[in-house]
């Protein structure tokens, strides 16, 4: 099975890396409860990608709840 790592490199090419990210501190709890942070960074671009910790904190719950 694939991992994210390697799903992100098919999509963006080998010079990618994931770090990890501290949220900010006005960042809702909803969402520090629910996601694990990565930093991803790839050439000059860079994003935040949050992880599912559970299957029931998926982003159509929470745009559904909120």
């Amino acid at each position: 099975m694939m991992n994210v790592l390697d799903f992100l490199k098919t999509v963006f090419g080998t010079d990618i890396s994931i770090t990890g990210f501290d949220y900010l501190e006005k960042t809702p709890y909803y969402i520090r409860d629910g996601y694990t942070p990565s930093y991803i960074t790839w050439n000059k671009d860079r994003c935040v990608l949050l992880t599912p910790n559970t299957m029931s904190w998926r982003l159509p719950v929470l745009k559904n709840r909120y």
